[in-house]
């Protein structure tokens, strides 16, 4: 067993949370993402306890916004997603999942009058210019304080990493760097996240 997996199934909250999220495929490898995503969201929760509400952006199955609500004295968790799933939400408290598509043109003005603030935005592996899209709606709502971003595949469009580099450290890695680019944070690769693509970019304007 790795590492993150032992240490979540060592959480009392953990069987709460597996019971709220529901079936998961492949729960391991989503295990080891979201407790390395935790490691990075821990510092701005115990910095701020019961300060900061979260937000989880093309959250899936919600496992990270749902464990940290049980794990982190986080003041609230909002997990978006336009799909809808039939989960037993109600487990998890202060915790709402919401179908929304944050690509729609009016995210950004639904962002800034959201009346719950300050709060920090976590995606765990937003694909392509889903990405992007969070990266937006971080720097353009002043009530997002940090961002914590965990990409997946590669967007289309134009990389600010150059070929000559992409070329060298792959293009997952190079996308990440774009995105952490944009961001104007700091990129953290996780070997203990199973996942291939484990790349992680924290960014923050306190």
């Amino acid at each position: 067993m790795k590492i993150y997996e032992r240490h979540f199934y060592d959480l009392r909250c953990s069987p709460d949370v597996l019971a709220t999220v529901g079936f998961v495929a492949n729960i391991q490898k989503e295990i080891t993402e979201s407790m390395g995503m935790i490691r990075k969201l821990k510092r701005f929760a115990l910095a701020k306890p019961n300060e900061y509400g979260l937000i989880d952006l093309c959250a899936g199955n919600a496992l990270t916004s749902v464990l940290a609500i049980h794990l982190l004295p986080f003041k609230w968790a909002l997990a978006i997603d336009n799909k809808p799933r039939e989960r037993e939400w109600d487990r998890a408290k202060r915790f709402e999942y919401r179908i929304d598509d944050i690509n729609a043109a009016m995210a950004l003005e639904e962002f800034r009058r959201y009346p719950f603030r300050p709060f920090v935005i976590v995606s765990v592996h937003a694909c392509g210019q889903l990405a992007e899209r969070a990266i937006e709606l971080y720097q353009n709502t002043e009530a997002a304080r940090h961002l914590v971003l965990m990409p997946c595949c590669e967007g289309i469009g134009k990389n600010r990493v150059p070929l000559v580099i992409r070329k060298k450290i792959g293009h997952y890695l190079a996308w990440a760097w774009h995105l952490n680019d944009l961001a104007g944070g700091k990129l953290y690769v996780d070997k203990n996240v199973t996942s291939p693509k484990r790349a992680i970019i924290v960014a923050s304007k306190e």
